[in-house]
């Protein structure tokens, strides 16, 4: 898997005597902060003399400031990680506080976790106060939530593991499971074991190994949509609810094939051919039909369906009529000729 740039300057540069690694993106912090140990373990020698990895909420975690000053035994270097540091005490910042002054240039020690503790009234700030130290001291990365990439996240993942996926998939499993990124691994490394090693994961396997639907059944709901058919949506919406499926994940597949469905549209409005249409739509050429009679009359434009996507979105997370009823109400919407 592609690492990201700052990460990549970070391993290619001597080690460090401070790395500060923290972040909300959880799993991205700890994967920083295996890349950076991994780096770092040949230069220790006998890890049981230099190695040292606790979490902040030890016991006796000030004793980690004390084994960095420490000079290695046999070896170049040590080694001291210390994971959630949003959980140390004041004495442990008192001590990192005073060993910034002055650290060992031998020891590479590792602070991670989301962050530094929130100031509490009458409390010290230890981000500002240790802050330029750290800087100074050595190498900061931060991986805030607010730049996750999830579609990206998980294109990547699945070409680490030999198994490639596509924009369009990518974006489908992000739709069925949701952007937690720790999530996003385990569905793709579920998903590579239903094909063989080389072979993408395509919307078909996204959708059986991701979700307990059947990916026809969703087709035939969106084709019913798309025929503006409301007797026959509405059946096979009751009928995949019964299947067992949670609400929250069929309205991301029926999201993604809502998009699928009007970038046929997009494409038979442009001119193209109905091959080409046939291709978007993965071979269904009943689901191409059926936009072409929407188009007809006049239907399935893109700005009322994305609305009707939105609001049923929105329904869905506050669950004021529950989510199987936002659901119905959705597939009412859009059957509705008017």
């Amino acid at each position: 898997m592609s690492i990201d740039k700052a990460l990549a300057q970070a391993l290619a540069a001597p080690p460090a005597p401070v790395y500060l690694i923290t972040g909300g993106a959880g799993l991205l912090v700890q994967r920083a902060t295996d890349a950076i140990v991994e780096r770092i373990l040949p230069t220790v020698g006998p890890r049981s003399f230099n190695v040292l990895t606790l979490y902040a909420s030890d016991p006796g975690s000030d004793e980690a400031i004390g084994m960095a000053r420490t000079p290695p035994m046999m070896a170049d270097r040590r080694l001291v990680v210390v994971r959630a540091i949003e959980t140390a005490k004041d004495t442990f910042f008192e001590s990192l506080d005073r060993y910034l002054d002055s650290v060992n240039p031998d020891t590479s020690l590792i602070l991670c976790g989301v962050g530094f503790p929130p100031v509490v009234k009458g409390g010290k700030n230890w981000s500002a106060r240790l802050g330029k130290k750290l800087t100074a001291a050595g190498i900061t990365l931060t991986y805030s939530t607010e730049n996750l990439r999830p579609v990206e996240f998980a294109m990547e993942t699945a070409e680490s593991l030999g198994n490639p996926l596509s924009r369009p998939d990518a974006q489908l499993l992000v739709a069925v499971v949701g952007a937690d990124l720790g999530r996003l691994v385990c569905e793709i490394e579920k998903a590579s074991l239903y094909v063989e090693p080389g072979a993408p994961l395509d919307a078909a396997t996204i959708t059986i190994a991701c979700s307990a639907v059947a990916e026809q059944d969703v087709w035939g709901l969106t084709g019913a949509l798309a025929r503006a058919d409301r007797s026959a949506a509405l059946g096979a919406l009751h009928r995949l609810l019964a299947d067992g499926d949670s609400a929250h994940r069929l309205l991301g597949l029926i999201v993604w094939q809502m998009r699928v469905m009007l970038r046929i549209r997009e494409i038979l409005a442009r001119g193209g051919s109905f091959s080409d249409a046939v291709n978007e739509a993965r071979g269904r050429s009943e689901l191409v039909r059926a936009v072409q009679t929407a188009m007809q009359k006049g239907s399935l434009t893109a700005a009322p369906v994305m609305a009707r996507l939105a609001r049923a979105h929105r329904g869905m997370n506050g669950m004021k009529a529950g989510e199987d009823r936002v659901l119905e109400s959705l597939v009412l919407d859009l059957t509705n000729p008017a």
